[in-house]
């Protein structure tokens, strides 16, 4: 069990809570807050959720496009792994590449799919630079932490629909 509070008050823990016009003013300001908040904790992990914020805020393709590669390309230079959480329109077993996915290094989609009355979650790593991945896509499940069963079929408890 993670005590969030208490990670915070031990400086472990940042949580930074922004609208949109915050992130506006943020990649304005040279990514000041954030910036401030890495270099203060020498944070080596940064989560943003959701990085579709930036399609919000900056209207222009070009512009957004540049502002994230900036973005990424700071965050690098920060010596920063970073998590972007990114909802997308895409159907099982489908894969329409946006800009943000050449940009950045890994890329794991996380589905939850569904056969009759039974839903299962599953992931795939579509894009993983520099390592070797497992090229199926997975069933996993959330209980302490993330369980990911490759050896598992997708749905092999419905008779006739195993993937």
């Amino acid at each position: 069990k993670w005590e969030l509070d208490k990670l915070e008050k031990e400086g472990k823990l940042a949580i930074l809570r922004m609208d949109p016009s915050d992130l506006m003013q943020l990649i304005r300001e040279d990514y000041g807050e954030i910036r401030d908040i890495i270099k203060d904790s020498n944070a080596k992990r940064l989560v943003i959720d959701p990085i579709s914020t930036f399609n919000v805020i900056v209207k222009d393709i070009f512009d957004r496009k540049m502002s994230l590669i900036k973005f990424c390309e700071w965050l690098r230079k920060n010596d920063c792994t970073t998590l972007m959480i990114s909802e997308l329109e895409r159907s099982f077993g489908t894969f329409d590449q946006g800009f943000e996915e050449y940009i950045v290094d890994c890329v794991i989609v996380m589905y939850n799919l569904q056969i009759k009355n039974v839903r299962q979650n599953a992931l795939e790593i579509l894009k993983m630079r520099g390592s070797k991945h497992y090229k199926k896509i997975v069933p996993f499940t959330f209980d302490k932490g993330i369980l990911i069963t490759p050896e598992e079929k997708l749905f092999w408890h419905i008779k006739g629909h195993d993937i």
